[in-house]
């Protein structure tokens, strides 16, 4: 099957749409990207995909010089002087005219639509509806049920209706939480809603660790990976919990990796504890799962708020990967708390006390052996990206109506 996979960001390893785009090459199908110079990952080269699969659309300033306007003008026009609503609304006339382009050439079987931004969604839409081509959204993130938008009234009902407008329109509508799946399912139908989990890949993360063990035994070592976007989860229960070992506090190293530590920095001033910790900016994939697998222990956070009820962190499957212990904090009856609870990761609480008992079991048993034991394999079952994503393809064959590889037709 030929699929065409719309990421606003150039698909990376660690990307949701990277990890698609890779599972659907390993099926056998043809798999082409169009993506933006103006997202986030704006080099071909941070991505592992063959670079003739990767097409990029004309930039923002490329589209401003052609309509004679001046790039500040262009953006103001777009997006509004102060809103942040969407910040690839500009990328919406060049992926359209790249995608005719390409069409001339060779034409795919299906649209397959990775938000957010959810600007992509409305440009598979149209996409589909000039060409024919059926197209698939899958969302990471919420649309305009997001119970965090900044915007307006009258802008959420005008994102309401046009979430509507598309996934009505929409072949088929995937998604990573359970919970968003029942929304989705509620609203059209369940036949048309599948969902696809963020699994890690076992090449990525092997059950031997690729990182040399800390020759250090009197500190324990955390990381916390900081969300992209939205508002900060509170780690005042971690701060406090870390401070409830006393003596043993001074043997706790948090490393804070993102580049937006500012809100995660101030509580850990309110509680003296800002010289034990160490920012490391975003870095390379390589380096970055050996610094998850030289960590004693991983910190999950989601905001304590029903709206959370469904987030699901986008490192947590890697983590499973890596099977280090977990100490998650936040919505106490989401998805999160689900998935570390049965799956045995760790502890999950927004007590102090709670989270001061496990530190200090961790503490012990490397004070004691050198290491705090990697979890059991049996952590990682039905974890990977293969399993978790077993639902995309049967979905986009409906979609497309094609025939599954190796199924004769009747």
């Amino acid at each position: 099957m030929r699929i065409l996979l719309l990421s606003f960001n150039i698909p990376t390893e660690a990307s949701r749409a990277g990890k698609i785009a890779q599972f659907l090459l390993q099926k056998g199908h043809d798999v082409r990207v169009l993506s933006s110079p103006d997202g986030e990952n704006a080099d071909t080269r941070s991505s592992k995909l063959d670079k003739s699969r990767v097409l990029l659309t004309s930039s923002l300033s490329e589209l401003a010089e052609l309509s004679g306007q001046t790039i500040l003008g262009r953006i103001t026009r777009l997006y509004g002087a102060k809103r942040k609503t969407d910040r690839a609304r500009g990328w919406h006339k060049a992926a359209v005219l790249a995608a005719n382009e390409l069409f001339e050439t060779w034409k795919p079987d299906v649209i397959y639509a990775t938000c957010p931004p959810h600007s992509t969604a409305v440009i598979a839409a149209q996409i589909s509806r000039t060409s024919g081509i059926p197209f698939v959204v899958d969302f990471r993130e919420r649309w305009a049920d997001g119970v965090y938008s900044d915007q307006v009234d009258r802008r959420n009902q005008k994102d309401l209706q046009r979430e509507r407008d598309i996934l009505n329109r929409a072949s088929a509508i995937i998604t990573v939480s359970p919970v968003w799946a029942e929304s989705y399912s509620n609203k059209y139908g369940s036949e048309k809603v599948g969902l696809a989990m963020d699994g890690f890949d076992p090449e990525q993360y092997p059950l031997k660790s690729p990182a040399q063990s800390d020759d250090d035994r009197k500190t324990l070592r955390l990381l916390y990976t900081l969300p992209k976007d939205g508002p900060e989860p509170d780690l005042s229960a971690l701060f406090k919990g870390i401070n409830i070992l006393g003596e043993g506090a001074k043997d706790i190293r948090l490393t804070l990796v993102g580049a937006n530590p500012e809100t995660t920095l101030t509580l850990a001033q309110e509680e003296r504890l800002e010289r034990q910790i160490d920012i490391v900016l975003p870095e390379a994939r390589e380096s970055a799962i050996k610094r998850q697998y030289a960590s004693d222990a991983f910190i999950l956070a989601i905001n304590n708020h029903h709206g959370d009820a469904g987030s699901i962190p986008e490192e947590l499957f890697d983590y499973v990967g890596t099977r280090r212990p977990v100490i998650a904090m936040g919505y106490s009856k989401g998805v999160t708390a689900e998935i570390v609870r049965k799956r045995d990761l760790g502890v999950f609480s927004n007590e102090p006390k709670v989270i001061a008992n496990r530190l200090a079991k961790l503490l012990a048993k490397k004070r004691a052996v050198g290491v705090v034991p990697f979890l059991p394999e049996k952590v990682r079952e039905n974890a990977s990206m293969t399993a978790q994503f077993s639902s995309i393809e049967p979905m986009l064959f409906a979609a497309s109506d094609k025939i599954p590889f190796g199924v004769a037709a009747e």
